[in-house]
């Protein structure tokens, strides 16, 4: 056709053929994508919306493994703690992808360690060489914001969107009659704390001052991110963020 390279004219096809032909490719790409899942303590607790923030991580990540197997991509998992570390290679099989979200799981418990941002952010980093679309999973608490340098690190290397899923009233003032405690420091919140007004105004400052400050930090990075609710909130919340990537940066 008008316009055609001679440089990419297939001879010995044209020689078949008798007329002549040119070659072309088509190229085919595989990403690789990460979900690095705080499987601490604190995401085993309640969410904003009542129900389980591990529950809510578990679902965030299938969707992730959803769309990569539906683009032919590959996931790994980074997670666990300093004792008890989790690695999974990149790769797209059923089976893997089972495996990915079962480890999740079961790693996310009571009895997990305290969450580390700091650690995870480090060990995201060192163990993934290959550009990557890495999905960080974990509460409205972290990252904090003494981790920019590791994430803006982070940032240099791979393609990085952050899920947070914020914490229950911790103060519960609705329901006094049932019991409150803290997963992280496992003792019970004090009825008497839980209903003063004054308690509540200090949590409340507290938390959104929180939730600012980190929110600059990843604005400030450039990273997507979201604050959900919980598991009731997280799927329609993830496409409204995918959505705007897509918006912002072309097809994810």
């Amino acid at each position: 056709q008008p316009g055609d390279k001679i440089s990419d004219i297939d001879w010995k096809a044209t020689a078949r053929s008798g007329e002549p032909l040119i070659r072309q490719f088509n190229e085919e790409r595989v990403r690789h994508l990460a979900v690095v899942a705080d499987t601490s303590s604190s995401m085993s607790a309640t969410a904003a919306d009542g129900t389980s923030k591990r529950e809510a991580m578990i679902l965030a990540a299938g969707m992730i493994c959803f769309l990569a197997q539906k683009n032919g991509d590959l996931v790994g998992l980074v997670g666990g703690d300093e004792q008890r570390p989790i690695q999974l290679p990149s790769r797209s099989s059923d089976g893997h992808l089972e495996l990915l979200l079962r480890s999740v799981q079961q790693a996310t418990t009571t009895a997990s360690g305290a969450s580390d941002s700091a650690w995870l952010l480090e060990r995201a980093f060192r163990v993934t060489s290959r550009s990557t679309l890495m999905t960080i999973i974990t509460d409205e608490a972290h990252p904090a914001v003494e981790d920019f340098s590791l994430l803006r690190r982070l940032t240099t290397r791979h393609d990085v969107m952050m899920i947070r899923i914020a914490d229950a009233d911790p103060l519960q003032r609705e329901t006094l009659d049932h019991d409150v405690v803290d997963v992280d420091s496992p003792r019970e919140v004090a009825a008497m704390a839980r209903s003063s007004k004054r308690v509540a105004r200090d949590v409340e400052a507290y938390r959104r001052a929180r939730r600012d400050g980190i929110s600059e930090m990843l604005d400030r990075l450039h990273i997507s991110h979201l604050l959900t609710q919980g598991e009731t909130t997280v799927v329609d919340d993830m496409v409204a963020m995918l959505r705007a990537r897509e918006y912002r940066h072309g097809p994810a």
